[in-house]
């Protein structure tokens, strides 16, 4: 008899991840987590700690924008003021 039927049935070792049915997992040794696991959740937690900083870089770009648009319609306003005045005098 092989150890593959046995592994395949083994209530630790599951064949397939749920989440992705390409990806193999690996063996949980009473309930602890496998060195691969680990490594993909340290990695998983260092994309999310850049995605978390872009997010914060990207909301001070937006925030920049939108006081250089204020600034403009302040400008804008002006100069239609000026406009409108000077066309009244000539």
């Amino acid at each position: 008899m092989t150890l593959l039927p046995m592994l395949l049935f083994h209530p630790n070792i599951s064949a397939v991840c749920p989440s992705n049915p390409v990806v193999t997992c690996d063996v949980e040794v009473n309930g602890s987590l496998t060195a691969t696991k680990k490594r993909r959740l340290r990695n998983l937690k260092k994309e999310c700690t850049e995605l978390e900083e872009t997010n914060v870089m990207l909301k001070k770009f937006v925030a920049n924008l939108e006081t250089e648009v204020a600034e403009y319609r302040v400008k804008i306003a002006a100069l239609l003021k000026s406009a409108q005045s000077n066309s009244g005098h000539v």
